[in-house]
């Protein structure tokens, strides 16, 4: 790097310069401040893992969090003791922030309950119960079963209301035999139910049934169950129910006891974000409302999946965010721009550039709009994990370099203009 000119090297910054100074170091505290937590107490959460009365002991777990942001999903991994206790300190608080303990014990994976946190609050009883080998994981299931019944299309409808959230289902099940279908066999030789449909957790309000004999129904706090033998042929079942949405943020777990070849989510974006490590299949216009689509296919029993819900507020946080980034991106091009501009008036005189037509300013700034955007979404890339460092050191530089460029061509575009009227003033002086 040239060294420069003793001219800058002798004066001091001026006293508006020291102020930007302080502004730019305040906001960028302010902003440390707020990624790192500092701000808020942190949680806890401890539980044990057994099967029946036993203890698991020295076993792999897994901590899942589930953040405001888009695909804000943070595993962190764990070991349970020799009593088959577990511990996980250091956790995000608040209403945006969820956690689910997972396991995967002799084959099979199980999640416990969604857990929220109070700032400074700790959790310690959470049971985690596993099955043993083939059980489900879920007090009450089958053992898993060859059979041809399984659900065709599945279908998942969700819009907010209020405080909660309306979920509509509908389920294409479909038995290609010839006979009635009567269940999985159990050790009894008889099955105590013929389907079951899981429902999330803190599931209310289960109503509008249609499709199936509703006497033949029950429900309880794990989902629906069918006690009829199933007639051969399609059949179509329909309901809603509520989950509660106190806060911002809430998580959805779905799970399928029968093979499902299409399982479609719909989520109303006028109100609702969303994230899930379903495919997501972009927005689709449904009568006068948007959806966020997401799917996945051809699913075995047992399958398991997540969806993040995230209520929209009126976008002031992410307005205000965007417009952090573009506060201290341009104060920090300031400071590197106004030693560069002190050169550059001072440079030989030369021949005069030519004036920056009104479609190449338009361009410019576009362009300068854009990269800003890019920075923005490639820092939430960096810290949800999903790039590694020096990748995003390198296209961090670049993003910075073009934008430097398109900030000089903008003030030297806004200088040309203003020359003319400083040589007016001096001659009639």
């Amino acid at each position: 790097m040239p060294p420069l000119p003793s001219r800058l090297l002798c004066h001091s910054p001026t006293p508006a310069l020291r102020r930007w100074g302080w502004v730019i170091v305040a906001i960028c505290v302010s902003v440390c401040l707020e990624r790192s937590g500092w701000a808020q107490d942190k949680g806890r959460i401890e539980g044990i893992v057994r099967q029946r009365d036993k203890a698991i002991a020295e076993h792999r777990i897994m901590l899942i969090r589930f953040g405001p942001g888009q695909q804000d999903v943070n595993r962190t991994p764990g070991q349970t003791d020799a009593e088959g206790r577990f511990a996980f300190d250091d956790l995000e608080t608040g209403s945006d922030f969820t956690y689910v303990v997972g396991i995967r014990y002799e084959g099979q994976l199980y999640r416990g309950e969604s857990i929220s946190l109070e700032p400074g609050q700790t959790r310690d009883d959470v049971v985690l119960q596993v099955g043993a080998a083939g059980d489900r994981a879920t007090e009450g299931d089958a053992p898993p079963t060859q059979t041809s019944v399984h659900i065709g299309q599945h279908i998942m409808a969700i819009v907010l209301r209020d405080d909660h959230v309306e979920v509509r289902e509908i389920l294409g099940i479909r038995h290609p035999g010839s006979e009635p279908y009567e269940g999985p066999v159990s050790p009894s030789g008889k099955s105590p139910y013929v389907l079951h449909l899981p429902l999330p957790q803190g599931y209310a309000n289960l109503r509008g049934l249609q499709g199936l004999d509703s006497q033949h129904i029950r429900s309880d706090a794990s989902g629906l169950y069918y006690t009829a033998p199933l007639a051969p042929g399609p059949h179509r079942l329909l309901y809603t129910y509520a989950l509660p949405m106190p806060g911002n943020l809430t998580t959805l777990m779905t799970r399928h006891t029968l093979p499902t070849q299409v399982f479609d989510i719909f989520v109303e974006a006028q109100h609702l974000t969303a994230t899930s490590e379903l495919s997501f299949m972009g927005r689709v216009p449904i009568e006068s409302h948007t959806f966020l689509h997401f799917r996945s296919e051809n699913l075995e029993p047992d399958t398991r999946h997540w969806l993040q819900l995230t209520r929209l507020t009126s976008g002031a946080t992410g307005i205000l965010r965007t417009s952090s980034y573009v506060l201290i991106i341009g104060m920090a091009l300031l400071g590197i721009a106004i030693p560069i501009v002190g050169v550059w008036k001072n440079r030989t005189p030369s021949a005069p550039p030519q004036p920056a037509t009104p479609d190449q300013l338009q361009q410019w700034q576009a362009e300068r709009t854009q990269l800003l955007q890019t920075i923005a979404q490639l820092d939430d890339a960096r810290e949800a994990g999903t790039l590694d460092a020096r990748q995003y050191r390198q296209q961090r530089q670049a993003y910075k370099r073009q934008l430097l460029d398109i900030a000089y061509q903008l003030h030297s575009a806004d200088a040309n203009r203003r020359e003319p009227s400083v040589t007016v003033q001096k001659s009639s002086g």
